[in-house]
This record gives structure tokens, sequence and C-alpha cells, in this order.
């Protein structure tokens, strides 16, 4: 399976740049372990072919346990032969696909940082991927993801950096509910914000959820938004401060937040001038 695992990263490095190229090559065989870590991939893909079963965490048992600690730039390799790889499968499993590759990606994501290594970087998106990541309060853990367009199974973009704690988090790409139910870290969005910043109204209206006391909200964190915002971004943060970068957004934040929670907003001005809106308590 190792020889098969370089066959097929050899295949999907011919899409890449030369230089890319042979970086990753001479990685590959000087570095045994990441074939090993596409070897594990391709195999749990073959295991699993229910969409439940990715759903469930299979990752997460004994049968599949995830404990390779690679480097943050093999893990990026790892995650473009993933996302670009060949393989046929003799029915459609795109979206169990992403739920595996998501978590499989965010476990060696966060194996590395727990192992001293910091700074990821990816090139592309798969649900799950950048969700329930933990740093520390004196080393955040550091991630940015570009181009995250790819659909999940509500063909939209949703949950980017859910429940993550002491992150700090670069998404190039649209996001819906970036950040729900994250604390003590940093969210910044240079794409469009679809909406519910921060929070979770995904199978009931707003107001509900805050009756029934289910929603699930960022606390603690800062977010900076360099686009649109979005529709009820925002509503039921506690604690959190929100960089916007137009008056248009400033007003926006100012009806979604109203007195819920405990919020900040500041507009950040063209020559990088930080203007203060609202503070703590209102």
């Amino acid at each position: 399976m190792l020889a098969t695992a370089r066959r097929e990263l050899d295949k999907i490095l011919g899409d890449f740049n030369p230089d890319y190229v042979e970086e990753r090559k001479k990685m590959v065989s000087d570095y045994n372990p990441l074939c090993s870590v596409i070897e594990k991939y391709l195999l749990l893909l073959e295991d699993h072919e229910n969409y439940f079963d990715a759903l469930s965490g299979i990752i997460n048992t004994t049968a599949w346990p995830i404990t390779d600690v690679l480097k943050p730039s093999e893990i990026t390799t790892f995650y473009d032969f993933a996302v670009q790889n060949k393989y046929e499968f003799k029915d459609d499993r795109d979206i169990t696909r992403e739920y595996v590759l998501g978590d499989f990606t965010r476990k060696l994501t966060q194996n590395s940082y727990d192992a001293g290594y910091n700074n990821f970087s990816f090139h592309s998106h798969s649900f799950g991927l950048i969700s329930n990541l933990y740093g520390s309060k004196n080393n955040l853990l550091v991630i940015s993801v570009d181009d995250v367009g790819s659909l999940d199974i509500w063909g939209s973009t949703y949950y980017r950096g859910k429940d993550c704690n002491y992150v700090q988090m670069t998404l190039r790409g649209p996001a819906r509910c970036y950040g729900t139910g994250s604390s003590n870290s940093v969210f910044i969005l240079e794409g469009e914000d679809r909406g519910c910043l921060g929070w979770s109204n995904f199978f009931s209206e707003p107001l509900d959820l805050f009756e029934k006391g289910e929603v699930e909200k960022a606390s603690d964190c800062t977010f900076i938004i360099k686009g649109k915002l979005g529709i009820d971004s925002g509503i039921y943060c506690d604690h959190c401060t929100f960089k916007v970068y137009s008056q248009e957004a400033v007003e926006q934040l100012l009806g979604y937040i109203g007195y819920h929670g405990n919020n900040r907003v500041i507009l950040v001005h063209p020559d990088g001038r930080e203007e203060l809106k609202r503070d703590f308590h209102g």
C-alpha cells in the first residue's frame, strides 16, 4: 500500500508547479511517515462507506487511532493529495469523504500542534477541517485556509471554526456561523459572511433558541470581518469584539447585537485607525 500511496501522490503532484513538485517529492522520499499517513487515509476510505459512520466519529475509535505527528508543510502535502486524488469508488461517497478527510486532517493538525508545531495553512477546504481545534492561552493555534468554497451537506459553508478554543483562524472565502461555540479565539474573515456570525440557528428561529437556552454562541472572541456582514451576525455572542471596515457594517452589528450579550464594536478606518463604536456593557 505504501507503493500505491507514492504512485498516487506522484500523479497528483503533476497538477502543481515544478518547484512545489520537487519539494514535495523530496519530502516523500525522505520522510516515510507521510506515505504511512496517506496509506492509513486510503484504507480508511475503503473501510467506511456509510455517511452515518463518518458522522459518528469513526476515526476517533480504537480501530482507527490517528496518532501520527507531521510537520505543518507535510500535513498540507497530505491534504493536497487527499483533495485531488483520483481514486474511483463503486458508489458516490463524496459526502463521506468530506467528513473523513476533514476530521482526519483536523486530528493531524491537533497532533502536530500538541507536539510543538504551529502555523498551519491549507489551499482548500473540507467539512470539519477547521473546527474543534484547541490551542493555549500563551500560544494560539494559528491556521489559515484559502478557497473554502467547497460544499458540505447543507450546500453552504456552515460552522467554520466551530467549538475552538485559543485559536487564531483566517478564512479567505465564504463562511456561515463562523466561530460558533468557540471561546478565547480570533477569527479573521477575508470573504463573504453568510450570516449568523458566532452562533448557530440551524434548526430554529433565533428567538426560539434563545428562550430554550439552546444557542451555541461564541464567547471572549475577536471577529475581524473585512467584507460585508451577513444577516443576524453577532446575535447572542458574549463578551466578543467585532472589528468591521464600514459604517454600514457597524450599524448592522449594533442592530443585531442589541442588548444581548456584552459585546464591543470597533470600526477600522482605511488608514488602520480603530474607532470604538460600542464598548462592553453597551
